[in-house]
């Protein structure tokens, strides 16, 4: 979903569907990935420092 930006295929969906999931957790899906949005947006505005109990998790963007 998040590599495809949105647009996957029918074929996708049904394939997810009889993987036994419902219509309702697609949406789920979809719901999830925009509170992550949302969230890393907004900590990447207010810098919110990273809990200490991260810190080894830290992301720092590779050098070429």
């Amino acid at each position: 979903m998040v590599q495809a930006r949105g647009w996957v295929t029918d074929e996708e969906i049904e394939t997810f569907m009889n993987a036994g999931y419902t219509k309702q957790q697609v949406l789920e899906v979809i719901l999830g990935i925009a509170v992550k949005v949302i969230h890393n947006y907004t900590n990447h505005i207010a810098q919110t420092p990273l809990d200490k109990e991260f810190k080894h998790y830290t992301w720092s963007k590779p050098t070429m």
